[in-house]
C-alpha cells in the first residue's frame, strides 16, 4: 500500500474549519480510497509540538484525541491509508525547515510520498476577513484602515517569499490553490481540497452536508462582540478573548435571520492603497504559482467593487441608545460572572447583588454625611 501524506498548512480564513470538520466527522466518502485523519478536530496543537522538538530535540507525547508526532506516525503506519492528512492553519507562519524537520523525524518514514497544500486568500479579501476575526477575538480595532496599517507595517500579508520558501523546501511537492470562490471546484473549498488530493477521482466522491463553519459576521455582529470584549479586556487574558469571541459568534450564528446585516467592505481610497502596496506580491504569486493573473485581478476587482466612502464602526450608527444600554448591561453581567470560581451560581449571583446593594448603601451614607468619598 502506497501512502501519501498531505500536510494542509492553511492559510487562515480559507475555509480551514470546513475542511477539518468534514475530515474529522467522516463526511467524505471516496470509493476505493482510504482517507486517514488522525485528529478529533484539527492539528493546530502540533505547532507547539514542532517548536518544542526544534528547541529541545524531544517532541511531546500528546493524548488520544491530540496525538503527538510519534503517535501520528505510528497510527499512519498501522492504518496504511491511501492518504493521511494533517491540517492546521497554525502552520501558516512556520518556517518550512522547522515543520519538515519534525515530520522527517516522526512521520515521513511511515509514508511513501508527501505533499504540502496551501490555500491563499487574495490580499484585499484577506484583510477584510482577518479584520473581522481580530475584532471578534477582542483586539481593540476601530476600523479596517487601522487594521490594514498595522498588518502592512508587520508585513503580515506579503505571501510570495513564504510561498517561495515552501516551493524550494519541497520541490515538486508544494501545491498552492487561490481561495477565490468562483475558482473552487463546485465553489466549495471541501470539494476543491479533495480534488487537490485525488485529482479526477473526485468525481466519484460523496460529501455529506454539514453545519456552516465560521460564517462571516456583519458589522452589527462585530460591534456587539466588540462591546462585550471591551467589558472583559481589563482581565488581560488573550485566550479568554479568543474563546469568548468564538463562542459568542457561534451563538449569533444560531439565531434568527435579521433584516439588517451590513457587510464589512473596503472604501475606494483604502482599496487603492491595498492594491498599491500588494501588487508586487500579487504578481509574484501569479507568476510563480498560478501562471494566470488571479491575485492581481482580485486586487483590481476589490477597487472596482469598493464603496465611495468608509463605513462607520460607531455602535451608535447601528443600535439605538436603549439597545446599546442593554448590550452593555449584559456585557457587564458576563464580566461579573467570569469571577465565579466556586461553581455555585445561585450563591454567586445573590452575593453579587448583596455587594452591590451594600455599595449603594455606603454611597448613600457618604452623600448624607456630605463627604466626597
Amino acid at each position: 500500500m502506497q501512502t501519501t501524506l498531505i500536510v494542509h498548512i492553511g492559510h487562515r480564513k480559507t475555509g480551514t474549519s470546513s475542511i477539518q470538520s468534514a475530515l474529522a466527522r467522516g463526511r467524505i466518502r471516496l470509493p476505493g480510497c482510504h482517507l486517514f485523519y488522525p485528529a478529533a478536530v484539527n492539528h493546530n496543537y502540533l505547532a507547539h509540538h514542532v517548536r518544542t522538538y526544534r528547541d529541545s530535540g524531544t517532541a511531546p507525547t500528546g493524548t488520544a484525541d491530540r496525538p503527538g508526532l510519534q503517535m501520528i506516525g505510528q497510527r499512519i503506519r498501522d492504518a496504511a491509508p491511501d492518504h493521511a492528512i494533517l491540517s492546521g492553519e497554525e502552520f501558516e507562519g512556520m518556517a518550512p525547515a522547522t515543520l519538515m524537520g519534525a515530520l522527517d523525524r516522526f512521520v515521513l518514514p511511515h509514508v511513501q510520498d508527501h505533499r504540502i497544500l496551501c490555500y491563499v486568500r487574495p490580499h484585499a479579501q484577506r484583510i477584510l476577513s482577518s479584520f473581522a476575526e481580530s475584532v471578534k477575538i477582542g483586539r481593540p480595532l476601530t476600523s479596517i484602515a487601522q487594521f490594514h496599517a498595522n498588518s502592512r507595517k508587520a508585513g503580515r500579508f506579503i505571501y510570495a517569499p513564504r510561498m517561495a520558501a515552501w516551493r524550494d523546501a519541497v520541490p515538486g511537492r508544494f501545491i498552492l490553490r487561490p481561495f477565490v470562490r468562483e475558482r473552487l471546484l463546485r465553489q466549495s473549498v471541501v470539494w476543491d481540497f479533495l480534488q487537490a488530493i485525488c485529482g479526477d477521482r473526485v468525481d466519484q466522491a460523496q460529501i455529506a452536508d454539514g453545519p456552516a463553519r465560521n460564517e462571516s459576521l456583519c458589522i452589527e455582529d462585530l460591534l456587539l462582540l466588540r462591546l462585550v470584549q471591551d467589558a472583559v479586556r481589563h482581565r488581560g487574558s488573550k485566550p479568554l478573548g479568543i474563546m469568548l469571541g468564538w463562542e459568542l459568534a457561534r451563538l449569533i450564528g444560531t439565531g434568527l435571520p435579521r433584516t439588517r446585516r451590513t457587510r464589512p467592505a473596503l472604501h475606494r481610497a483604502l482599496a487603492e492603497d491595498i492594491r498599491h502596496h500588494y501588487r508586487g506580491d500579487a504578481r509574484a504569486l501569479d507568476r510563480d504559482h498560478v501562471d494566470q493573473p488571479v491575485f492581481m485581478a482580485e486586487l483590481d476587482r476589490a477597487v472596482d467593487e469598493a464603496l465611495p466612502q468608509a463605513q462607520s464602526f460607531d455602535p451608535a450608527a447601528y443600535y439605538s441608545p436603549d439597545a446599546l444600554d442593554h448590550i452593555r448591561v449584559l456585557a457587564r453581567l458576563i464580566d461579573t460572572m467570569l469571577d465565579n470560581d466556586r461553581g455555585d451560581w445561585v450563591s454567586f449571583l445573590r452575593d453579587s447583588r448583596y455587594r452591590a446593594g451594600q455599595d449603594q448603601a455606603d454611597g448613600a451614607d457618604s452623600d448624607a454625611a456630605g463627604t466626597d468619598d
